[in-house]
């Protein structure tokens, strides 16, 4: 569905920029990326208005993991898409410690998105949780 609709996206976009006189920079890198995540931000919006906080953030960290997830798993293939041929997706020296590292650290760090999805939030606090994500 994504490569489907992303080129239609994108120009559309551009085409807009241009009958208005906005720059196309702009707009790919900040309108795009805004009109996308929209959605799932208005319907986390909609789950703390309900007074439901806590789910409102476990659904937007969990799309979050999920988008992340998806574009690590996916550089490899696009790298070999654009060298036009299977290509092995190098990493310079020391990456493959540097991950573990990184997540070693945030662990150690006392888990604040753990913290955060354990927590439970006051009903009169629910309004501002997203504006505090």
């Amino acid at each position: 569905m994504i490569f489907i609709a992303a080129y239609p996206f994108d120009e559309g976009l551009v085409e807009t920029g241009w009958a208005y006189g906005v720059d196309e920079f702009l707009l790919v890198q900040w309108l795009a990326p805004l009109a996308s995540e929209a959605p799932e931000f208005i319907v986390a919006l909609l789950i703390v208005w309900r007074g439901q906080a806590a789910a409102g953030m476990r659904m937007l960290v969990s799309s979050k993991v999920n988008q992340w997830t998806m574009l690590i798993a996916t550089l490899p293939v696009v790298f070999s898409v654009g060298a036009g041929r299977s290509e092995r997706f190098g990493l310079g020296p020391g990456a493959g410690t540097r991950a573990p590292r990184g997540a070693a650290v945030l662990r150690d760090r006392g888990r604040p998105g753990a913290s955060m999805a354990r927590s439970r939030p006051k009903r009169r606090r629910a309004p501002t949780a997203p504006g505090r994500w």
